[in-house]
């Protein structure tokens, strides 16, 4: 019996290396041999990748996070700049977004100086991977391209890397990619996204420009802030053959093909759920466009919440080829634009559309200035204890500006969202903002702007001067 059990622990121990070394071959295969080399041994042999750890990045460590004992493993540089810069992400969602620029900023400032280039003037001639893994990142992109017409980043024709996550045949993507190379890796990793290698591509939270390093959405702000003052021609366009063929799929939809419309989307991620908002209390602005005679346009997946019978309103949740052609053209050619913190509301800016955020978060980041007419609607803060909600002034010099995640907040504050009558009167006023060129400012609104920028915030868009009167 001994004998049987000792065979057949043998024979358990074998199918498992095998299983093992299965596992091993299909992440080989997985990775490619460019992945592959970003784990292979020799760049630690040849000193080429793999440095030796960076005394200011452990100083840096040991200042905003736990202290550094001398029996700690040694760790190389790149194995610093990993664990740091993931905790820097952290810290900026949970609202320490300063100190999570600045560490990023050292991290950076580091890697170029390893391989002698000087910020402000080197231009890393790829772009990351990861501006094209969700959509929103990819709308970033025609940022990127408008900010470089613009001089506020450098001008130089970059290439992007692509893994293969992306669908990047959508017409609202094929206007923005003629201002790029794409590099096809059929690979799920790159060598270049090797930490000591990060100068040689943008990373989308931290830009390289002339003025040095800068946060996505202080270029976003820069960029439409002064494509408004300079009354800058809109760059971008959906081709006339995609606006035709659009216009055609949604009048088999039911849409008049004279009938002006609203685009909308009501963000119900799994993730970042602090974004997400709740579609019923959109109703009643959706009656009072439809009352004025428009249409409402909701754009989405699969998982989104469906509107059953409500009148002159269509969703396109499909994610054939013809209704991302009408998504496109939704959000880049209606009225006005309904969005959230989410990546849908980053296209319509840049086609020059106005645009209501509503239930948005970490206004401090998140709220631009628009060319068009634009305005914004975020989500309340409430004192826990009390139960009391704070005003915007009160939450932004307690920070909530910054934070993403309320649940960050151990248990003091959480967030509400939107009510239905907030989103109706932000509704009307956009409605009316969108036929006019200029936006006259309160003096609330005026005093809103000095203090966001008291206190380090990088977007100044306006707030909707009925959600001011009221909170």
């Amino acid at each position: 019996m001994l004998k049987i059990q000792k065979i057949l622990g043998k024979f358990k121990a074998g199918f498992a290396t095998i299983k093992l070394i299965n596992l091993a071959l299909w992440k080989i295969k997985k990775l490619g041999f460019e992945g592959l080399l970003w784990y292979s041994i020799h760049p630690i042999i040849d000193g080429e990748l793999w440095y030796k750890k960076a005394e200011n990045l452990e100083i840096l460590e040991s200042k905003y996070f736990s202290a550094v004992g001398k029996n700690k493993p040694n760790r190389s540089l790149a194995a610093q700049i990993n664990k740091l810069w993931h905790k820097a992400e952290i810290l900026e969602f949970t609202g320490a977004f300063q100190q999570a620029q600045r560490i990023k900023k050292e991290i950076l400032h580091t890697t170029w100086e390893k391989h002698n280039l000087q910020v402000g003037k080197f231009v890393p001639p790829f772009i990351d991977s990861f501006w094209l893994e969700a959509f929103g990142h990819q709308g970033f992109l025609g940022v990127f391209s408008l900010a470089q017409s613009l001089n506020i980043i450098h001008p130089e024709r970059r290439t992007i890397i692509d893994l293969g996550h992306a669908n990047l045949k959508r017409p609202v993507m094929s206007e923005i990619l003629k201002d790029f190379n794409l590099w096809q890796n059929n690979s799920n990793a790159s060598i270049l996204n090797h930490p000591n290698l990060f100068c040689l591509s943008e990373k989308i939270t931290m830009v390289a420009s002339p003025q040095g390093f800068l946060h996505i959405s202080e270029v976003t702000e820069k960029t439409l802030t002064l494509a408004r003052d300079i009354s800058l021609d809109i760059k971008f366009s959906l081709s006339e053959e995609h606006k035709d063929a659009a216009r055609s799929y949604l009048c088999k939809l039911g849409l008049p093909r004279d009938a002006w419309f609203v685009g909308l989307h009501v963000r119900e991620g799994w993730r970042m759920k602090e974004r997400n908002a709740d579609i019923n209390t959109y109703l009643e602005a959706i009656k009072f466009i439809t009352s004025q005679g428009g249409w409402v346009v909701r754009i989405g997946d699969s998982s989104m919440t469906p509107l059953h019978g409500v009148k002159n309103v269509i969703e396109l949740f499909q994610a054939t080829d013809e209704y991302l052609v009408m998504q496109d053209f939704v959000m880049t050619n209606c009225k006005f634009f309904i969005g959230t913190t989410s990546g849908p509301q980053i296209f319509p800016p840049i086609f020059g559309v106005p645009l209501l955020s509503a239930n948005i978060v970490a206004v401090a980041k998140n709220n631009f200035s628009c060319q068009a007419p634009s305005i914004a609607i975020p989500k309340v803060w409430v004192e826990m204890t009390s139960n009391r909600e704070l005003s915007i002034e009160e939450s932004l010099e307690l920070g909530l500006g910054f934070v993403e995640i309320s649940n960050a907040q151990q248990g003091k504050y959480r967030t509400r969202n939107n009510t239905s009558d907030e989103i109706l009167s932000a509704t009307k006023e956009i409605y009316s903002l969108s036929n006019q060129k200029d936006m006259v400012m309160s003096t609330r609104q005026n005093s809103l702007l000095v203090l966001r920028k008291e206190i380090g915030a990088i977007t100044y868009g306006p707030f909707a001067e009925s959600f001011l009167q009221n909170n």
